[in-house]
């Protein structure tokens, strides 16, 4: 469900004293793990907006995505600072505004693409993508008739079975795929063979968390520290994380 802007806490609102947030521990540029923190740009405009209504917010590593996903389901954290929408999360999560907005890509190994027009050119190729993710209802109801799918833990995960033949296609956000071909390799083995969808990633909350009320401020918020530089932002910490040693961001 998503939230209006309310002014504040309604009476009978349980004081909210500090924001636990968490994230998706490797989806750069937009969220990954860094030690024991989650970075990134959505991570930081939270996290700036959070600071600028005065309210207290950490954003830490809280394991790999599924179980970042069940901690906020079962308000063991308050917030997750980028995700996609699906019916399942709409129903059980409260969400702000859209913070960015995401290219979905296939991609193939160099040399070998796919001539894709239509989901049905995908029925016989074996395809993978990683556990956990959703990419939005549209895409996610295609995905699901692909009958040759496997998964993977990680996005190394992923490309390492398109490195060692064992699918034909891989799906996931194009940012990611292409920050870790540019950060693990010298002579690009993979390419993008098509543009599948391009998805909303917001932040969302726990229904019960305690500072529930604060989505609809932190969403304004989010909105004004954008502004005109975002893509600035998004390129920034696309270099960030190419420097970032890659132990940071290996799944546990």
């Amino acid at each position: 469900m998503t939230l209006g802007t309310p002014a504040g806490a309604q009476e009978g609102t349980p004081q909210c004293t500090h924001i636990k947030a968490s994230g998706h521990p490797d989806y750069p540029p937009f969220s990954w793990r860094e030690g024991d923190q989650i970075v990134g740009t959505s991570a930081t405009l939270v996290r700036e907006a959070a600071k600028d209504l005065g309210v207290d917010i950490s954003i830490t590593y809280g394991g790999h995505w599924k179980r970042v996903m069940n901690r906020l389901t079962k308000g063991e954290i308050d917030l997750v600072v980028a995700l996609y929408k699906d019916d399942a999360r709409e129903r059980n999560l409260l969400f702000g505004s859209p913070i960015v907005h995401d290219p979905v890509a296939l991609f193939t190994p160099t040399g070998k693409p796919i001539a894709f027009g239509d989901w049905q050119d995908l029925e016989n190729k074996r395809g993978a993508v990683v556990l956990g993710e959703v990419f939005g209802p549209k895409l996610d109801a295609k995905i699901k008739t692909l009958t040759r799918l496997r998964y993977a833990e990680n996005i190394n995960s992923l490309l390492r079975l398109l490195d060692l033949g064992r699918v034909d296609y891989v799906i996931h956000g194009e940012y990611p795929v292409l920050a870790a071909i540019h950060k693990h390799r010298d002579a690009p083995t993979i390419e993008r063979t098509a543009i599948l969808g391009a998805e909303k990633s917001y932040f969302a909350m726990a229904p019960g968390s305690a500072c529930r009320h604060l989505i609809g401020p932190l969403s304004e918020k989010i909105a004004e520290l954008k502004g005109a530089t975002f893509a600035e932002k998004v390129r920034a910490d696309f270099d960030r994380w190419t420097r970032t040693p890659s132990s940071a961001q290996a799944a546990p």
